[in-house]
């Protein structure tokens, strides 16, 4: 019993040793090392490639949105970055202000003409990971989704009719008039995916992809007090084999299917 003591308090003291604040500002910089408020990342794109490039997020860390501020999703915390029952890896806000929101359907997306295919245009949304699974224009056109299949794809665009888009690394759109759009929606698969488990996503404001938050294969998920909305299907999802989750005092309404 003694060392079983002893082995349980070293290992807590060896997680608030090593566990980290990541700090998030839409006025951030992603060459910062996004470990202070003075030095926040800008691109939630970094919560799914950090893990690639270097180390995993640790039991303990915490990914911190700054109050006030939006950004583009979606925020895909991928497998392999647990917490524990103990020490858990927290998405939360940080500062003073009206709760960060979360948009699943970029409306930063940056639009460049493909000259060889007047009247469509490109953006690259890759960096997150993330699927796009329906496009609208501003004014809430949906597009028809056009597969590349085994044609080139300059093959591919010169099929585009008004109103098309499609997937091949970057998004393509045929757009209604020819022009560049001032802005479309491109909705994400999920807004916020927790593949991990032990991980606590609160304070957050969630809209405009197909799931607000969605969980794959986790246990001990904890999704409290955010803010969830106008989504193509279901508010809250907890995935057939997420185990142990708890879903307390968010505010979910206008969504396609279910709230929860």
């Amino acid at each position: 019993m003694i060392k079983l003591l002893i082995f349980t308090l070293l290992s807590s003291l060896s997680y608030s040793v090593t566990a980290a604040n990541y700090y998030f500002s839409s006025t951030g910089n992603d060459a910062n090392d996004g470990l202070s408020p003075v030095s926040p990342w800008k691109s939630l794109s970094k919560v799914y490639l950090y893990p690639i490039f270097t180390a995993h997020f640790q039991p303990g860390d915490s990914l911190l949105l700054k109050a006030g501020d939006s950004f583009d999703g979606p925020m895909i915390l991928s497998a392999g970055n647990s917490g524990t029952v103990g020490s858990r890896i927290t998405i939360d806000r940080y500062g003073i202000g009206a709760n960060p929101i979360v948009y699943g359907d970029h409306p930063s997306a940056v639009w460049s003409a493909v000259v060889a295919h007047p009247g469509v245009y490109s953006t690259d949304v890759s960096a997150g990971g993330g699927t796009v699974e329906a496009v609208f224009d501003i004014n809430g056109n949906a597009y028809t989704k056009t597969n590349q299949g085994g044609d080139s794809l300059d093959v591919w665009l010169a099929k585009f009719n008004a109103g098309n888009w499609g997937l091949s690394g970057s998004v393509y759109i045929r757009t209604l008039d020819g022009n560049a759009p001032p802005q479309m929606h491109l909705w994400e698969f999920t807004t916020i995916s927790i593949g991990s488990s032990y991980v606590t996503v609160q304070n957050i404001e969630s809209c405009n992809g197909k799931f607000g938050i969605a969980t794959g294969v986790a246990s001990g998920v904890i999704a409290r007090q955010n803010f969830v909305h106008d989504t193509l299907n279901i508010g809250i999802f907890y995935g057939d084999n997420s185990t142990n989750g708890e879903v307390a005092s968010n505010i979910v309404t206008r969504n396609g299917e279910t709230c929860i």
